[in-house]
């Protein structure tokens, strides 16, 4: 794990990513990764029945990384519950406890597929979403992921708790579990962020492919050639983002008082050659391959191309060993 997060770190420099989420297991693994390489993020150590540690592990570690992580002004850790239907109702409660003691942000999936909901509503009697706010889950601190299947009124209710939500076009479209709506959501004033998913439901880590996969898909199943226009899912590229993660006045966007998180775009590409509208050619020209520099908190991460903080080379070679050994 140490050695995929390491890799997913190095695609994510590459293609321009300062800040990311990741919302899983062996978060104590992939922490020191990020103090390495000089990216933040926000990561904690999940829980889900069935996963990789008993819940006491997931408890004691949370707390660990909170102690040890305090200070860095780089990684801030997460409460992450995966879901509804993969934490009992006793955990769930725990969680929530947790993340208001940490003041910590809460991480979890939320209406992701219909075998979700109708599962959840057979146990409990609620809709995920009325069941999450049911047990305090859903705050300001909240992110959650899909919200696919909701409705009109769970819209308002996650608006109303300040719940913001990642959105993950390609993974959704992969696996088949529905298109969000994520128009509806932004009328009704919720803050969207976008997300990958990760590779075992993408392949890759690029959000530049997310921008215009969202503009798209949510174009063609609408109907309407407006909807999620170019500035828009920039938006939700950047400052929405940042906003989701409770980072909105640090990073995001480029101000006085901000963090030094930029990158810097190569334009002289054939395919990117001419530029007249900035944002139409972030979200439907450019890609992670055209970044070639990037800058977190004021350190060169990447420089024309060329990683500084970590042996790209050495982490592709450890991954192609692993993959031999494994067959």
């Amino acid at each position: 794990m140490r050695a995929n997060s390491r890799l997913a770190i190095v695609e994510m420099i590459r293609a321009g990513i300062t800040t990311f989420a990741d919302m899983y297991f062996y978060g104590t693994a992939t922490a020191p990764l990020v103090s390495d390489a000089g990216v933040r993020a926000v990561l904690g150590e999940a829980y889900a029945e069935g996963g990789p540690y008993p819940f006491d592990h997931t408890v004691q570690a949370t707390a660990e990384l909170v102690e040890r992580y305090a200070d860095d002004p780089l990684l801030t850790v997460s409460v992450v519950a995966h879901s509804a239907y993969a934490c009992t109702r006793e955990r769930l409660l725990k969680c929530a406890e947790m993340a208001a003691e940490y003041g910590a942000p809460l991480h979890t999936h939320l209406s992701e597929t219909l075998d979700e909901t109708e599962a959840v509503l057979a146990q409990t009697g609620m809709r995920p979403v009325a069941y999450m706010d049911s047990l305090g889950l859903l705050t300001p601190g909240t992110v959650a992921a899909h919200c696919i299947h909701i409705d009109g009124d769970e819209m308002g209710l996650l608006a109303e708790r300040g719940v913001s939500v990642s959105h993950t076009p390609q993974s959704e479209m992969k696996l088949a579990s529905g298109v969000a709506p994520i128009p509806e959501m932004l009328a009704a004033g919720l803050t969207v962020g976008l997300g990958t998913d990760g590779v075992a439901s993408n392949n890759v880590l690029d959000v530049f492919e997310e921008m215009k996969a969202a503009a798209l898909l949510h174009k063609v199943t609408t109907g309407d050639p407006t909807a999620l226009d170019a500035r828009t899912v920039c938006r939700m590229a950047t400052i929405d983002g940042a906003r989701a993660l409770g980072m909105g006045d640090e990073v995001g966007s480029l101000e006085p008082g901000k963090s030094a998180d930029v990158i810097l775009v190569d334009l002289d590409s054939p395919h990117a050659v001419p530029c007249s509208n900035p944002f139409s050619h972030a979200a439907y020209v450019l890609g992670g391959s055209d970044v070639a520099t990037v800058i977190i908190e004021g350190r060169t991460i990447m420089l024309d191309r060329q990683l500084l903080t970590v042996d790209e080379e050495a982490a592709i070679r450890e991954i192609q060993g692993l993959q031999g050994l494994l067959g």
